[in-house]
């Protein structure tokens, strides 16, 4: 989202100042051929990977990148540049502020649209800014992977990537009113369909790259019960599959995944200065999975208590969705007292793992799964419940 922002706040400035400035020097409209298709072109397609190039050199977190952060910088910057200026060509165009409102998400902007922002028209295409700019950036990534190997020849991949993108944006603004052989090079080049599937196989590629090269130093990496190598299936579905089983460690899973993926390109690929926050790393994610743990724990011992309090028979006639049913109905049952003793004992517990702040979180998040049994079994006899709107509302929150 920060990314999203900055290609409206940051990318779109400077495209306006940069063509201003060379109009006030060399004189003209900005509606003049030469300058939609030419001025134009290069400067949108630079100062959308400004924000990118600003993180680059300024963020201490610039050598712990995968492949895969960088199509989603990319892709986010030119996806807010090419909002903002659809919303403010809406507002200047439309009959009023109300229909631009109505007019936003047009066929362009539509939930289930792959590719938002794609332009067609005669006599050629242009993917949209996310699509072109993710593409780009991707390609800035292969080229600090490459640069070891290859030197200077690394950065000949983006440098292509960028005038490509400069070359579709000048033919579509451009329209008919450009040299034939321009349009030749246009054309050959897919006239603009190309940067979509190129952009798929670029992410498919990036995938295995990425956790390819997490496999080099998986003995250095931290591994959940049960994970044998770092893929990308279990770090999708386990969180979705904690949704239904237990919601809290829902995103202690995200932050341990995205921890451990940087710690692992950190060790791969850090400079000097992001090496020096591999024993920060390091500890935050064995606090993370110090805290799945916990939860684990919890959960196992929750159901233990049910099993004892309730009788349990043998486990073919066990019931799972029955024992949240008799969690809460042992907390209900409780004092305000007992509670507040489970309460100090499960913090005091904590405190063995880890620091005051997350063993209050431990403590609540017991007791809440135990407040909320009664909800939890509803959800696992009937798991249409989630597809509520509420519950599809909340989840897209």
């Amino acid at each position: 989202m920060m990314f999203f922002f900055a290609g409206v706040w940051v990318s779109i400035p400077l495209t306006v100042l940069s063509t201003s400035l060379v109009h006030a020097v060399f004189g003209g409209s900005t509606m003049a051929t030469w300058s939609q298709a030419g001025v134009t072109p290069f400067v949108e397609e630079l100062f959308k990977l400004a924000p990118l190039g600003i993180y680059l050199f300024l963020s201490k977190r610039r050598s712990s990148l995968s492949l895969t952060d960088f199509i989603l910088m990319g892709g986010a910057a030119g996806a807010g540049f090419q909002f903002a200026e659809e919303v403010v060509r809406r507002w200047t165009t439309g009959p009023s502020i109300l229909g631009m409102l109505f007019n936003v998400f047009d066929e362009k902007w539509e939930l289930f649209t792959w590719f938002p922002g794609e332009f067609h028209g005669a006599p050629s295409a242009y993917a949209g800014h996310g699509v072109v700019t993710a593409l780009i950036a991707l390609s800035i990534g292969l080229g600090f992977r490459l640069k070891r190997r290859f030197g200077s020849y690394a950065w000949i991949l983006p440098g292509f990537l960028f005038l490509w993108g400069v070359l579709d944006h000048a033919v579509y603004n451009g329209g008919s009113g450009l040299p034939d052989w321009l349009e030749a090079i246009h054309n050959w080049l897919g006239n603009g369909e190309l940067e979509k599937p190129l952009l798929l196989w670029g992410l498919v590629l990036a995938l295995i790259l990425d956790y390819w090269a997490l496999y080099r130093v998986r003995s250095e990496l931290t591994l959940l019960q049960n994970e044998i190598l770092v893929e990308p299936f279990t770090e999708f579905f386990q969180p979705l599959l904690a949704l239904f089983t237990n919601k809290f460690r829902t995103g202690y899973l995200y932050a341990f995944f995205r921890e451990r993926r940087e710690l692992g390109f950190t060790l791969l690929y850090g400079n000097q200065e992001g090496k020096e926050r591999i024993p920060e790393l390091r500890q935050h994610t064995r606090e993370i999975y110090q805290s799945l743990l916990i939860l684990a724990g919890v959960l196992l011992l929750a159901i233990g208590v049910v099993d004892w309090t309730v009788g349990a028979g043998s486990l073919t006639d066990a019931c799972f969705s029955c024992l949240f049913d008799g969690l809460q109905n042992w907390w209900d049952n409780l004092s305000w007292w007992q509670k507040s003793i489970v309460v100090a004992g499960l913090f005091a517990g904590g405190l063995v793992f880890v620091e005051a702040g997350a063993a209050i979180g431990f403590a609540l998040t017991a007791t809440s799964l135990a407040a909320s049994g009664h909800e939890i079994a509803r959800n696992i006899r009937d798991p249409r419940r989630l597809l509520s709107p509420g519950g599809a509302i909340s989840l897209a929150a």
